[in-house]
């Protein structure tokens, strides 16, 4: 199936973080970097990023890996608030069961993390990469 899953993943992906109300005080939600205004720069906000895929297994079984990276953006001036909406993400995902149309989710697995300094609306920033492992949907 290759990438055939990757727009259904990523839908739901964002609506399973953009429907946790807890996550949802902390930081939105994005499916795209957005164009701020003024009044939101001094808002954190969660994007969906980049993402890698590849077989899993011989071509038979239809196991296909996802790595997708969850980018956590803040203009705060310490650490604190990224990791904080990292950990409530980690939380939402470890073990997770988002409806992703025409697959199953076999398993979902945190891979790594890095936190990082930037400047403005990204001054500090998290990228958190998972590793979901996705397979056709029975008929």
């Amino acid at each position: 199936m290759g990438v055939g899953f990757s727009q259904a993943l990523q839908t739901g992906l964002f609506d399973l973080l953009s429907g946790d109300l807890e996550l949802s005080t902390m930081a939105a939600i994005y499916d795209a970097p957005p164009v701020l205004s003024a009044a939101d720069a001094e808002a954190d906000y969660v994007t969906l990023g980049e993402e890698a895929v590849k077989p899993l297994g011989p071509a038979e079984d239809g196991l296909i890996a996802h790595d997708v990276d969850i980018v956590i953006h803040s203009p705060a001036h310490g650490f604190g608030r990224v990791k904080g909406i990292g950990a409530r993400i980690d939380t939402l995902l470890t073990g997770a069961t988002a409806a992703v149309a025409a697959a199953r989710i076999v398993d979902i697995r945190f891979l790594r993390a890095k936190a990082d300094r930037g400047v403005g609306v990204d001054r500090r920033r998290m990228r958190l990469t998972y590793r979901v492992v996705l397979e056709p949907a029975a008929t």
